[in-house]
């Protein structure tokens, strides 16, 4: 009897398997890599959760959608399957045919945030007609200092940039080659860049040296979702909040396409549209809406209902206007937009002054030290108005190395003197800083600092002497410019990151960590 009993629940046992499988609870779960714009690893752990559910196991690699559309238009994607920039116009630049499906998820309007002080103090709380002439009349003359993410690498910046083009074209149509050969329109948006204060590879970098030092600047470009998220931020902090003001008109919009790369696996191309279906629900749509963005394409509204929204995230308070008809600038065909960022990059944007200070101490001995020399090749490639300065160190301070301008002898110069360098010694960042300050000092004596962007960046990669803190911490203190100079850092090896992010802290700079290519790493602290 007993025996029969086990036959029927061993039976049992097996049919629940079969049908198990049957139903596809064994299947394998299907793989999908997402080559993603960091601005949507908020959205990380919601969609990991959805793919546990259905049968899927998503990851993520996050890059910046300028660098997205350089590996896109080299065909360095192979190992993807989709793709996710923050904006479709890096689709149009980078993709050669390969993308299929794309379609926006999200989108978010370029505006102008500043601290609600200062948009008091101006008379600009509440209005929806703050010309671009206004901004930069207000800046120009110092009632505010303004940020702006780089016109090339950022999609916010890119954004602003040809929203720029647009409204000093006054074209109510879409921007063409003409309008950028239009030397009188080129005075224009130079005069206009001149009055940023500051600039950065990104507007989320931007917010975030915003939210954690609140002397850094005064306003920003930057898209709605991020706003909301600083603003977030800053309450949480106790720290008074950003004022939102919509550009009048036609204006940048940023749209998130999520894309496939993939061809001929139908399973993962049946698992991809099944995740970009979930993203068009009613579900996903809270989701987006709780991080601050407006689901789907520009053409859709954001809510059926405002009463349903967080005011929390959608403020009033903060000059969120949820309810407000988004019209979007005509996106201008590729080679416009090709032809505006290198305008933006040769010959329009404000100078760079960088002093890059190198570790060449014997923790850069081996393989580091050959990434390095390879990697100065592509930094010591300034525009024609640019100014780099090369310091390396390690516990003494070596010859520094001036480019100016696009000195093709001196960048040459420059690179035969650094591959001679041997790694050795020890290291004393604090000198070197001190040394970058120095060699800055004589734009700040003149007076021509105010015509560049300043920045140091420092390259680590290990723990320093600290027999130099005290006396560069006093040097800064006691020196006027020093304070509009950030301090950008990459942490290579065994730096030592708490030395690091005092650096980068106390000068609204920024931390960077070398994962695995030293080049990019350095690209991304210079802006480049």
């Amino acid at each position: 009897m007993r025996t029969l009993f086990a036959i029927f629940l061993a039976l049992n046992a097996l049919l629940v398997v079969l049908l198990l499988i049957y139903f596809g609870a064994f299947a394998p779960r299907i793989a999908l890599h997402v080559l993603a714009d960091p601005t949507h690893r908020a959205l990380e752990p919601a969609l990991v959760d959805w793919a546990d559910d259905n049968n899927a196991e998503l990851s993520f690699t996050y890059r910046g959608s300028a660098e997205i559309a350089r590996n896109l238009s080299e065909g360095s994607v192979a190992e993807y399957d989709a793709v996710w920039p923050a904006d479709s116009l890096w689709l149009t630049l980078g993709d050669s045919g390969g993308i299929r499906y794309a379609a926006p998820v999200h989108h978010s309007p370029v505006v102008l945030a500043l601290r609600n002080s200062t948009a008091t103090a101006l008379g600009w709380t509440g209005r929806a007609d703050v010309t671009l002439q206004e901004i930069a009349e207000a800046a120009g003359e110092g009632k505010f200092r303004l940020a702006m993410p780089s016109g090339t690498q950022s999609g916010a910046g890119v954004a602003t940039y040809l929203g720029m083009w647009h409204t000093l074209s006054g074209t109510g149509d879409v921007l063409t080659e003409e309008h950028l050969a239009d030397e009188a329109l080129r005075d224009e948006m130079r005069a206009l860049l001149d009055r940023m204060s500051r600039t950065s590879g990104g507007s989320g970098p931007l917010t975030e040296t915003l939210v954690a030092n609140d002397d850094a600047f005064d306003a920003l470009f930057a898209s709605e979702a991020q706003v909301i998220a600083a603003n977030r931020q800053l309450a949480a902090k106790g720290i008074e909040s950003l004022q939102v003001l919509y550009l009048p008109g036609a204006q940048p919009v940023l749209e998130a396409p999520l894309g496939m790369l993939t061809d001929g696996d139908e399973d993962k191309e049946a698992k991809f549209l099944e995740l970009q279906a979930f993203l068009g629900t009613e579900d996903a749509r809270i989701i987006l809406s709780g991080l601050g963005w407006r689901a789907g394409s520009v053409a859709e509204p954001l809510t059926a209902s405002a009463d349903d929204l967080d005011t929390s995230i959608w403020n009033p308070g903060w000059g969120i206007d949820p309810a407000r008809a988004i019209v979007p600038m005509p996106r201008p065909e590729a080679s416009v937009i090709s032809e505006a960022l290198a305008l933006y990059d040769t010959e329009l944007r404000k100078p760079s002054l960088t002093v890059w200070v190198l570790d060449v101490s014997s923790a850069m001995n081996g393989q580091p030290i050959t990434d390095l020399k390879d990697a100065m090749t592509g930094l010591l490639q300034p525009s024609p108005q640019d100014v780099s300065i090369v310091i390396p160190y390690n516990n003494n301070i070596l010859d520094p190395m001036v480019i100016e301008g696009d000195d093709a002898a001196a960048v040459q110069s420059a690179l035969r003197q650094f591959s001679d360098l041997q790694a050795t010694g020890g290291l004393d960042m604090y000198y070197a800083v001190y040394e970058a300050f120095e060699a800055i000092s004589p734009y700040a004596v003149d007076g021509a600092i105010t015509d560049y962007q300043p920045r140091i960046v420092v390259l680590a990669a290990g723990p320093s002497d600290t027999e130099s803190r005290i006396s560069l911490l006093a040097y800064r203190d006691q020196t006027a410019f020093t304070k509009d100079v950030p301090i950008q850092v990459v942490a290579f090896g065994d730096a030592d990151a708490g030395q690091l992010a005092e650096l980068s802290n106390i000068s609204s700079g920024r931390l960077f960590r070398v994962e695995g290519d030293l080049p990019r790493a350095l690209r991304q602290a210079g802006g480049l």
